[in-house]
């Protein structure tokens, strides 16, 4: 995604494997044009937490990960936005925004991990049973289970974009900020995330700039 090019071009060719390293990102273009660049919240697999996979860690590092924290202003490794963090994405988004020097142009990039397995146990208000399924699902009360929990993380998600979203409002640079909301697989569901089916690769993306582009 960073790089604007396909994983084969990079010289990746399975899962986790790192890109090349003198293959330059756009925030590097966007850092040497006056920009302060960004990156928080969840955007790689090891959420943080390296004790959960050491070796992979040390790999990463020895292939160039190392490079990712001199390539940014502000520079958080993987840090969750489910639970109680949920309710916290404004207030975080802001304190980092506040680290941007006065008058300079910012890039930030922030993911969620919501929707992501293993989903959460509540799904208050989306009952299973009035759910309506795609119908190449098997119809099943394990199915339906799943499904609402999904959509409830599909609902966290919603709700902490909305509190960036109020943020940027009030801090009255929404109009100005181009926003852009994007996926990096489709749904993780039945012939969904991991295969070729329509629903794997339907990759949401939306653009916002209010005072650049008009609905």
């Amino acid at each position: 995604i960073f790089t604007g090019r396909t994983p084969v071009s990079l010289g990746v060719t399975r899962f986790a494997q790192p890109a090349k390293p003198d293959v330059p990102f756009f925030t590097d273009v966007l850092r040497s044009n006056g920009y302060w660049a960004g990156i928080d919240g969840r955007h790689q697999h090891l959420d943080g937490r390296v004790n959960d996979a050491p070796h992979i860690m040390e790999t990463l590092k020895e292939l160039g990960m190392r490079s990712l924290d001199t390539r940014f202003d502000h520079f958080v490794r993987s840090a969750s936005t489910k639970g109680a963090n949920l309710a916290k994405v404004g207030e975080k988004v802001a304190a980092i925004l506040d680290e941007v020097p006065a008058g300079k142009p910012f890039f930030l990039y922030f993911g969620f991990n919501q929707p992501h397995r293993s989903w959460g146990e509540d799904h208050d208000g989306i009952d299973p049973a009035q759910l309506v399924l795609p119908p190449d699902w098997p119809d099943l009360p394990e199915v339906r289970l799943d499904y609402a929990r999904y959509l409830a993380e599909v609902r966290d998600l919603d709700t902490g974009f909305g509190l960036i979203d109020a943020m940027l409002e009030k801090r009255g640079i929404k109009d100005n900020t181009l926003v852009i909301f994007m996926g990096d697989n489709g749904e993780a569901l039945l012939r969904s995330k991991g295969t070729v089916f329509d629903r794997g690769t339907h990759v949401p993306l939306l653009i916002r700039w209010p005072a650049k582009i008009k609905p």
